[in-house]
């Protein structure tokens, strides 16, 4: 039993991709946004939202379609090429175009999350620089990136904001460059927080910074119920980046 399920993880990994984020892979900042898009192959393409961007990759929400018998396959194998291409009509197709590559796609809710390889050749792709300079990146920030792969995680902590406010949140997943947070509250970017939780049985406040928001899941665009808040951690001390490490370390080993 064990060896035909190991066989299928396997299989799976080898048609799908990894189960770990393409962003763990990915060289250059992200911004979380939600932008409509499609993914276009020669005879036809799939509506769908883009939902994070890098100068070298991107993650595209769409929707499952099941065949005749009623399952619902993955749309896309690895290493496929095709068009991602911004839903916008109001421009030239050459400025809403950009090449990419599939890396990894796995089920999502009710559909598939789609990672890809943005392929920047000069001819087309110019509107991925445009976009992340408007959702706040300048040019400076576009190279830089969380450092440390990044482990998923369900951590409970307190946000800190100014003098006084406070607020709960959950840390789904943790680097030694920053963490990803789901708050109650939407917070500017650029603006600092101080991070209170317990890593590696001992409680910590951490520095950080906002670097993207968006409502953690589709429904909470209309009534703001929660945010997914990026965070990038400011400087550390030695004692602050061995308790990361070692949580990291700690979740890692629950999660195999």
């Amino acid at each position: 039993m064990g060896f035909f399920a190991d066989l299928r993880r396997h299989i799976h990994r080898i048609l799908i991709g990894e189960g770990r984020d393409f962003s763990q892979q990915r060289r250059h900042s992200r911004i979380l946004c939600s932008v409509p898009v499609r993914l276009e192959l020669s005879d036809h393409y799939t509506p769908g939202t883009l939902v994070d961007l890098s100068l070298d990759g991107a993650r595209i929400q769409i929707e499952a379609v099941p065949n005749r018998l009623g399952i619902c396959r993955p749309p896309y194998r690895r290493g496929q090429k095709m068009k991602l291409v911004l839903a916008y009509q109001s421009r030239e197709r050459r400025d809403r175009e950009a090449s990419v590559t599939v890396r990894w796609i796995r089920p999502s809710g009710a559909g598939w999350d789609v990672g890809v390889q943005l392929h920047l050749d000069g001819s087309s792709g110019g509107w991925i620089p445009r976009l992340l300079t408007e959702y706040g990146l300048t040019q400076e920030a576009f190279h830089t990136r969380r450092t440390g792969v990044r482990t998923p995680t369900r951590d409970k902590l307190t946000i800190g904001l100014g003098v006084s406010q406070q607020f709960e949140g959950m840390m789904i997943d943790l680097s030694l460059g920053g963490a990803a947070v789901v708050s109650p509250k939407a917070f500017a970017r650029f603006v600092p927080l101080k991070l209170t939780i317990n890593l590696a049985g001992k409680e910590v406040t951490l520095p950080a910074q906002v670097v993207h928001i968006r409502p953690y899941k589709e429904q909470d665009f209309h009534n703001g119920a929660s945010w997914l808040c990026g965070l990038r951690f400011g400087e550390l001390s030695r004692d602050e980046g061995e308790l990361i490490g070692r949580h990291l370390v700690e979740s890692r080993r629950h999660s195999d």
